[in-house]
């Protein structure tokens, strides 16, 4: 799951790319858009297709079907049928798409873990105080917060820190891996980035993603960059990333 309290630190960017890198490494994946912005839908899907889609085929028609955390493992799959689309660029990907400008009550009825695949990646929306950020962090095996290096940004970590705790969660080091993103040569990303380090420790990645013009084009194509670019530098940093990630996700289901 990825969360953060502020925008315009590539949160989404770094959800399609981290699908396209787990789906690169053979696994099924499906990206669970509850923004109301809607991008990661309209990145994988397009615009126009977005706004064509009914209700029932949102995650605004999963959150209704299954709003309860009884609900019978063949209606998950049968609302997930309907719910699940191929991202245009890649079949082997699938996302739930938001329903734009509709707000989540909770994550708890989508019944994240009864999906059909082997890895759901959640795009939150950006309200870390909202019940469906608390659910899915509860629900997540980890929680990934890109982190801008900048004032405003390092301001937001504790707030997902605080969230973590609301949800009952105080291992940090095992449920919050935060992520320098963005980055530039600037001596203020420096500082930040130190600070963030001391602040929170091993819960920081040590894998830095650079502010990189591949990482736009793949949301102007549609396609993760493990598509298309799959040797650039960001692409490999993305993917380094989602092997960390994994490796917790990993220990986390051992430990269940």
């Amino acid at each position: 799951m990825l969360a953060t309290r502020k925008g315009g630190c590539g949160k989404t960017s770094l959800a399609v790319n981290l699908a396209g890198a787990a789906a690169s490494e053979g696994l099924s994946v499906c990206l669970v858009d509850c923004d109301t912005q809607a991008s990661a839908s309209r990145w994988a899907l397009g615009r126009e297709a977005v706004d064509r889609l009914e209700r029932e085929q949102t995650v605004a028609g999963l959150e209704c079907q299954l709003a309860s955390m009884q609900a019978a493992r063949e209606t998950v799959l049968r609302q997930f049928t309907t719910c699940a689309h191929e991202v245009r660029s890649w079949p082997d990907l699938l996302v739930v798409p938001a329903a734009p400008h509709h707000r989540l009550d909770s994550v708890r009825g989508l019944a994240l873990r009864e999906l059909p695949v082997d890895v759901v990646i959640v795009d939150s929306p950006p309200d870390v105080g909202a019940a469906v950020v608390g659910a899915a962090i509860r629900e997540a095996d980890a929680v990934l917060a890109p982190v801008i290096p900048e004032t405003f940004g390092l301001e937001a970590a504790p707030e997902i820190v605080g969230a973590l705790h609301d949800s009952g969660r105080h291992d940090l080091a095992h449920s919050i891996r935060f992520v320098v993103n963005l980055r530039q040569r600037r001596a203020l990303h420096d500082a930040v980035e130190t600070v963030l380090r001391h602040q929170f420790g091993e819960a920081v990645s040590r894998v830095v993603i650079p502010s990189a013009a591949q990482v736009a084009e793949s949301a102007a194509r549609g396609a993760p960059l493990s598509r298309f670019a799959p040797k650039c530098g960001p692409a490999k940093l993305i993917a380094e990333l989602w092997l960390e990630l994994d490796s917790q996700r990993r220990a986390a289901k051992a430990a269940a």
